[in-house]
């Protein structure tokens, strides 16, 4: 019997400083499971001075993704270390080789996961991304520099480019047997600047709602903009609630609960996962309920869907980013 899935290289993305670099997906035709991304690369700190590792390095070096199908559809957006970060809520955290910053040859490495089929789903196909042979994927890529690896006051140079490969993971369509995709899976992300005081009862994390779109998990992940190693993450959150408006009512499908509290849910509930980390505090709709779809959190009917966080002060200067999974019925 002949492999129902294959997993090939589709595309290697070369460094460039300081740009986006846009590349059109090829030979992807059929039921598209997920899109492996892969960097590799070298940075040569050349003498001992005054040198800082990026705190979340080597990820930072993109600090944007964008997938886009036919040109105007986005299925995936925000950062790189966006999908570090859901990797360690829906998979065990994979390893990654970083640089320091004493003077010497760093080689490393990063591997992240773009899924289609739903993370954690009972019927993870579900979702698949359906291709057509007119159809086209174009994968957007933004670099920083080598300071986004070590801020250094010393000579340092990538030695090795940096390149990232794009590796697809496809399954064959059986007829009578491959059931059709109900929906798209989606992910994006956003963020705000609470600052560099506590807060309390902080609005500024609203999510878009719309017909027919549900949401399969948010992620809220604090980070702190320390000076010289950049991003770093932290948890000060206290106490949060997700609140909803529709209809004339207001009510809410999670919390109040403490920024711990839900960590320690998380931990509890999700054993095939490693413990999640300090920073990231997820709400998972479907994966949380035997991977159904009915417990995902439909947008189609509400006027306002938000986070209410009071958070005490963070150690420099405040970030909340928001990791959205979207199912979209057809």
């Amino acid at each position: 019997m002949m492999a129902r899935t294959v997993t090939r290289r589709v595309a290697t993305v070369t460094y460039a400083a300081n740009q986006t670099v846009q590349t059109q997906l090829t030979g992807i035709t059929g039921r598209l499971r997920r899109i492996f991304l892969e960097m590799k690369g070298s940075l040569l700190v050349s003498t001992a001075g005054t040198n800082y590792a990026e705190a979340r390095n080597p990820g930072s070096l993109v600090p944007s993704i964008m997938l886009r199908l036919n040109h105007q559809t986005v299925l995936k957006q925000g950062r790189w270390n966006d999908w570090v970060d859901r990797d360690k809520v829906f998979h065990k955290a994979q390893a990654q080789t970083v640089c320091s910053a004493a003077a010497a040859t760093y080689a490393f490495r990063s591997r992240i996961n773009l899924p289609f089929i739903t993370p954690m789903g009972a019927r993870p196909i579900d979702t698949v991304l359906n291709l057509g042979p007119d159809d086209r994927l174009d994968l957007d890529l933004t670099f920083g520099s080598d300071t986004n690896l070590v801020n250094s006051s010393t000579a340092q140079s990538l030695s090795v480019t940096p390149t990232i490969n794009v590796i697809a993971e496809m399954e064959a369509h059986i007829e009578g047997v491959t059931p059709d995709p109900v929906g798209i899976y989606r992910e994006t992300a956003f963020e705000t600047n609470p600052g560099s005081g506590a807060n309390t009862d902080y609005q500024g994390l609203q999510m878009t709602t719309a017909r027919g779109m549900e949401y399969h998990h948010l992620i809220i992940v604090q980070e702190d903009n320390v000076a010289n190693t950049g991003r770093t993450l932290e948890s000060t959150i206290t106490d949060l609630t997700l609140q909803q408006q529709g209809g004339g009512q207001v009510s809410q499908p999670v919390g109040i609960i403490g920024g711990e509290q839900l960590q320690y849910d998380f931990n509890v509930r999700n054993n095939k996962a490693d413990s999640v980390p300090t920073g990231i505090y997820p709400i998972l709709f479907q994966p949380n309920f035997e991977g159904r779809m009915t417990y995902n959190l439909d947008s189609s009917d509400l006027d306002d869907l938000r986070f209410l966080v009071d958070l005490a002060a963070p150690t420099t200067n405040a970030y909340l980013r928001v990791l959205q999974g979207t199912i979209e019925r057809f």
